[in-house]
C-alpha cells in the first residue's frame, strides 16, 4: 500500500514524498499523510529553516 501511494503522490505533484522529512512517523501516519496530500491535491509542504536545504 504504501509503495503504491508514494507512486501515485510522485505521479500527481512531479516530485517525491520527502520521507527523510517525516521520518519519525510510523508506517499508518506516513499513510494517512500521503492519502490527505493526495485528497486535498496538495503536496507536503515542509517549513524548513532559512539556508537549510532537505
Amino acid at each position: 500500500m504504501l509503495e503504491g501511494l508514494l507512486y501515485a503522490y510522485s505521479e500527481r505533484f512531479h516530485e517525491n514524498f520527502p520521507m527523510m522529512i517525516i521520518k519519525d512517523m510510523d508506517e499508518d501516519e506516513i499513510i494517512r499523510t500521503i492519502q490527505s496530500c493526495l485528497q486535498e491535491n496538495k503536496p507536503l509542504y515542509v517549513d524548513c529553516p532559512d539556508g537549510v536545504d532537505y
